[in-house]
């Protein structure tokens, strides 16, 4: 890994994994590592299993040398007693279909949980006010310290109607579902937010830095005012996403990633389609996705319909999902995750691990580290997730389906190990060793095992590209979004890297971290979206059970191969992303999270750039030099819509 590599890697590793110890010192990655294994011994505990040291050993070596790499989320959360208690903040995929009020409630919990949320848009049950509530009371929190009740209180008296949000994660999800519940007229509706604890502070439980009241209080005000938009009437799907998307934008500390699924042919698909045209004035629209799905072969004519409209508006929406050919590979597939690797029930979870596999030399070893991570992964599942505000089925159709997603990274930097005889051994080895602890514990063989992710963070912390795709250029900025309430946006703008203030949200900055994958074989600013396409269809075949989930980028003039390529192969085509090459005029995007520069700009940001110095006083060269010289580090976008 080069040096410059290894400087983001770190500053990345440090945003996103690092927990605040007691002391007030961040972890170092040995210790959120030790973390990582107590929570994977922990959960063979508590299914009363046992693994030889010696297992666990190895994964605590590939794991340190970042060659292999649990769940994004068990690097944050393993180990902790919130992950004891609240099994779902484990998961990074999650999805059901958006018809009831508890459906609403559970995706706010999970969106609180740090899970991607995937929702199928059903309209038809949940409706508005039965009359507008005109006189509408934010009372907002004016608390310099903790919070105070952490229950919600509701009243209604001489037609005045009051919620008064308490200061937990159940409250704020289920306050949600109060608002969508009521339908006894009221006067007056008093939203009182006055017992949840100021932003800034690094919350004990989770983790991460509260933002405070402001994004829930503004996201609840908006459903009011839909719900009295819509008073007397179902809600339409829009005005479902549209709740959805607000949800999404309450955690704003931690990435919210969502997918809203609407049917082809269904009323309203095409306003649907076209959901962020206006997401200048609807921002919370660029929350998620938005895909429409197939439950059957669309005509050829479609297919041009669609994929011109989406060159013509300069974006990559809709999405489109097969799902046909998904049931093909996930008979149960009603829903997705937000990135569509995952082939989900409705209320279905899956957790995801990764190989990177540029570190790998030899086959064998892959092998090896590819069996151990599937146990790993299976292990996630034996958990209970009655936590109190899920409904059952989330905990039933984990016990069903065990779904687990072991996934590579690095993949166009390892091509010792990228054909399909290489690939398939690798995806046996992992579906031997998930099924093997499956054995063990008695419990249902894995339905699904092998995925490829987009891999935006851990690949970044690794130094590698991203998932299947080609690394973008030989020289980039990497915008990554901060907290501004992070102690790191102070160490990194002494180091003199640029940031700016993310344009969907005044409480977060972006750093701009530069990247190089000078001397790479191919870019993806030189790849064909058909050839992009075929390596997808390839990955399909040689080593995914689920999805492969990839950004295509593509240029306008290549938009007749594009659907020629999705006619020729519809059947064996479940769903990808499609983003416009840099170089295209492009509508919904407020920016983008990598921007291709050329050497000249790259080496100037570069040079100018000062150590970065941690808080615990360590300096970026410092780990940057340590990385450099260990034999065990591997060498070498998480797609937007």
């Amino acid at each position: 890994m080069n040096a410059i590599n290894a400087v983001r890697g770190e500053i990345i590793a440090r945003r996103t994994y690092h927990r605040q110890r007691d002391d007030g010192r961040l972890e170092s990655w040995r210790e959120v590592i030790d973390r990582v294994i107590q929570h994977s011994a922990w959960l063979e505990s508590q299914a009363g299993l046992w693994s030889p040291p010696e297992e666990f050993a190895k994964l605590r070596t590939y794991f340190e040398a970042k060659t292999l790499f649990p769940a994004g989320r068990t690097l944050w959360l393993g180990g902790t007693e919130t992950s004891r208690r609240r099994a779902a903040c484990n998961f990074n995929c999650s999805a059901l279909k958006l018809q009831t009020v508890h459906d609403f409630v559970d995706a706010m919990w999970l969106l609180l949980q740090g899970c991607g949320v995937g929702g199928k848009l059903v309209p038809g049950t949940i409706t508005g006010f039965d009359r507008p509530i005109m006189d509408i009371e934010v009372v907002p929190s004016t608390r310099a310290t903790k919070g105070g009740n952490e229950h919600n209180t509701e009243t209604c008296i001489d037609g005045v109607w009051t919620i008064a949000v308490g200061d937990s994660a159940e409250a704020w999800a289920k306050s949600i579902g109060k608002l969508l519940s009521r339908k006894t007229p009221v006067t007056k509706l008093i939203l009182d937010f006055s017992q949840i604890r100021p932003p800034g502070e690094r919350l004990k439980g989770y983790g991460w830095i509260c933002t405070g009241s402001r994004f829930l209080a503004d996201a609840m005000v908006s459903i009011v005012g839909i719900l009295n938009s819509a008073a007397r009437r179902s809600l339409t799907h829009l005005e479902l996403l549209d709740i959805f998307n607000l949800l999404g934008t309450v955690l704003s500390s931690r990435r919210s990633a969502e997918i809203a699924l609407y049917p082809y042919g269904a009323n309203g698909w095409q306003a649907f389609a076209k959901a962020k045209d206006n997401v200048n004035t609807q921002p919370w629209r660029a929350q998620s996705n938005n895909t429409l799905t197939f439950e059957a072969r669309p005509s050829n004519a479609a297919i041009d319909e669609i994929i011109s409209e989406m060159v013509a508006g300069g974006k990559g929406e809709p999405g489109l999902m097969n799902i046909e050919a998904a049931r093909k590979r996930a008979p149960w597939c009603s829903v997705t995750n937000p990135c569509s690797e995952i082939l989900l029930p409705d209320m279905g979870f899956c957790n995801l691990s990764e190989l990177v596999l540029p570190a790998f030399s030899a086959l064998a070893e892959a092998e090896e580290a590819a069996y151990l991570l599937g146990r790993h992964n299976y292990r996630q599942t034996l958990v209970n997730l009655r936590d109190g505000i899920l409904q059952f089925e989330w905990h039933e159709h984990n016990e069903r389906f065990r779904l687990c997603g072991v996934g590579l990274t690095g993949i166009q930097q390892a091509p010792h190990l990228n054909d399909c005889y290489a690939l398939s051994r690798i995806r046996r080895a992992a579906t031997a060793g998930a099924i093997s602890l499956a054995r063990e514990a008695g419990t249902a063989f894995p339905a699904n095992v092998t995925t490829i992710k987009p891999s935006g963070t851990l690949s970044k912390v690794a130094g590698v590209s991203e998932g299947a795709h080609f690394p973008l250029a030989p020289y980039v900025f990497n915008y990554v979004n901060f907290s501004v309430f992070d102690p790191l946006v102070e160490a990194l703008a002494l180091a003199v890297y640029t940031n700016r203030t993310n344009p969907y949200d005044a409480t977060a900055v972006l750093v701009a971290l530069p990247v190089s994958f000078e001397g790479a074989a191919r870019f993806s600013s030189d790849v064909s979206a058909v050839d992009q396409l075929e390596e997808y269809r390839r990955l399909m075949r040689c080593y995914s059970d689920q999805n492969v989930s990839i950004t295509v980028s593509y240029a306008s003039d290549e938009e007749s191969c594009i659907t020629n390529w999705l006619t020729k192969h519809w059947d064996e085509f479940v769903g990808v992303s499609f983003l416009p090459r840099q170089s295209e005029n492009t509508q919904g995007y407020l920016y983008r999270p990598q921007q291709i520069v050329d050497e000249k700009q790259w080496k100037w940001y570069v040079n100018q750039l000062k150590p970065v110095i941690w808080p615990d006083g360590v300096t970026a060269e410092h780990v940057a030099d340590e990385v450099e010289t260990s034999s065990e580090c591997p060498s070498g976008v998480c797609p937007i819509r």
